[in-house]
Order: structure tokens, then C-alpha cells, then sequence
């Protein structure tokens, strides 16, 4: 996986739970292809939110720039997950799908309390 920039020691903390958290979760069903899959889709997201803060690129967008990550790799492990569904494998599946979202909720709600420090 890629490594993400952070604007905060906080910030990176806060992302990096919520990254082991899901990848956890999705590691837990499918198979060696499709999670190599699902980890080109995360590093594609990691890619898109460090692009997006190149130059101070966050300033006046700083709710957008937090959120990238928890909410394109939710969808992303989201669709990864339904994908993997079948009548067979639904309890659990639901179950891994509803921790990936109480991750993605609890990692969105402590960025928004995140406190940046002005320079």
C-alpha cells in the first residue's frame, strides 16, 4: 500500500486506524487476486488525496481533503465486498460491510473534531 500524507501527526493517526481497520476486514474474505485488486484501488485513492494536497492544494477545501480517503475507500471495500456476496456467505458478509462503515463513521466524525494548527 501507499503511503499517504498526512498535515498532522493526529491526522495520520486517525487515517491509518481507519486504513487497518478495513483492510482487516476485506482481507478477511476473497482471495489473493481480488484483494491485490482491491489494494490498486486503495493506492489509487492514497494517490488521488496526496495530489490533492500538492501546494497547500487542501487551503479552503480542508473537509473535502480529510474525507478522500475514509469515503472512496469505503465505497471502494463497499462495492469489493457486494461483489464477493453470495446467498452462502451473506451473514458475514453483512457483518464485514457494516464494520467497514462503523470504521469509515468514527474516522470521519474525529476529522472533523481535528484541530489544525496554523502556521
Amino acid at each position: 500500500m501507499k503511503k499517504a500524507d498526512y498535515i498532522s501527526y493526529q491526522h495520520k493517526i486517525i487515517v491509518d486506524k481507519f486504513l487497518g481497520d478495513v483492510i482487516l476486514h476485506i482481507d478477511e474474505v476473497g482471495t489473493d487476486e481480488s484483494f491485490g485488486n482491491i489494494m490498486e484501488v486503495i493506492d489509487i485513492v492514497i494517490d488521488y488525496h496526496n495530489e490533492f494536497n500538492k501546494d497547500g492544494g487542501h487551503q479552503g477545501y480542508l473537509q473535502d481533503y480529510l474525507n478522500i480517503i475514509p469515503i472512496n475507500i469505503t465505497c471502494a471495500a463497499q462495492g469489493y465486498l457486494i461483489g464477493l456476496s453470495s446467498e452462502k456467505n451473506m451473514n458475514i458478509m453483512t457483518h464485514i460491510r457494516k464494520a467497514v462503515n462503523e470504521a469509515s463513521w468514527d474516522c470521519v466524525k474525529e476529522l472533523q473534531d481535528l484541530e489544525i494548527e496554523k502556521e
